[in-house]
């Protein structure tokens, strides 16, 4: 059976145009709930609990970070938004450069720092290769969905049917 050479560009076209929406559906998928979270007050609150904890820790010297990934760990298996969505390392990157500039829980240059870190994709838990997460860019974009069709946040609880 011969293949010609149109058959293999529409193939190759449909390919191509297929991979540029997925993408391009993922990228308004990130931009709304980026701006979902910026806007969200019970995220920032969660942040900000986070960062006291990483601050005690620094202050103990405790180098394990106990009472930060306690509280993150806590604030995961409750299901909440912010700690499924970024990476632990993220959120630990991010506390350092905050340590560093000694920035204060109320001041504008911290929400600015919260919305640093939401706005980098690259902060995301969406891995494919994550071994404890396994299928992790599929398990991410649903995650995605679901926050922006059921917010359990502070813009209410979701609409029951």
């Amino acid at each position: 059976m011969k293949i010609g050479g149109l058959t293999v560009f529409l193939l190759l076209f449909v390919t191509i145009n297929s991979f540029g929406q997925s993408k391009t559906t993922n990228d308004r998928l990130f931009i709304k709930v980026t701006s979902k979270l910026k806007n969200d007050e019970k995220s920032f609150q969660v942040f900000q609990a986070l960062y006291k904890e990483y601050t005690i820790d620094n202050k103990m010297k405790n180098l394990h970070l106990d009472c930060f990934l306690t509280l993150l760990i806590s604030f995961y298996n409750q299901g909440i938004p912010l700690t499924r969505l970024i990476k632990e390392d993220a959120f630990i990157e991010m506390f350092k450069r905050m340590g560093k500039k000694s920035i204060q829980l109320k001041s504008n240059e911290f929400r600015r720092s919260y919305q640093q870190l939401i706005s980098n994709y690259a902060n995301y838990n969406a891995d494919d290769n994550d071994p404890i997460q396994p299928g992790g860019k599929e398990y991410f974009l649903k995650f995605l969905n679901g926050y922006l069709i059921l917010p359990l946040t502070d813009q209410g609880e979701p609409e029951k049917k």
